[in-house]
């Protein structure tokens, strides 16, 4: 294991989350030295992280894959700016502005634009 290794493993495409796991592990590419390995495990605390927008951005053109992000960051993100109870729902607005309504089984949220 790496000393530099990370908590959580993100994967980015055009600016969003669509991929986040916990890092188990990280180890060293025995056919490839410049290459490592992430042993990972689903992240369900993390699952509403995709499709927001990641804290980390890339210029364009440039060929380096990999960022490294403060974990702390990312878990602000998860932290809901205004929670409201109505009845058997809740909305949540999250700090990555996107509204989330969680209701009861066999219930339906109709959004209108």
């Amino acid at each position: 294991m790496h000393s530099q290794s990370g908590d959580l493993l993100v994967a980015v495409a055009r600016s969003k989350i669509v991929a986040i796991r916990k890092i188990d592990s990280v180890q060293d590419d025995t056919d490839e030295p410049s290459r490592f390995v992430f042993n990972t495990q689903p992240s369900e605390e993390t699952l509403r992280l995709i499709g927001a927008q990641s804290p980390v951005r890339w210029s364009q053109g440039e060929q380096w894959p990999v960022k490294f992000a403060d974990t702390e960051e990312l878990l602000s993100m998860l932290k809901p700016l205004a929670t409201a109870t109505l009845g058997k729902f809740t909305v949540v607005l999250a700090a990555d502005g996107s509204l989330r309504v969680n209701c009861p089984p066999g219930q339906a949220v109709i959004v209108t634009t």
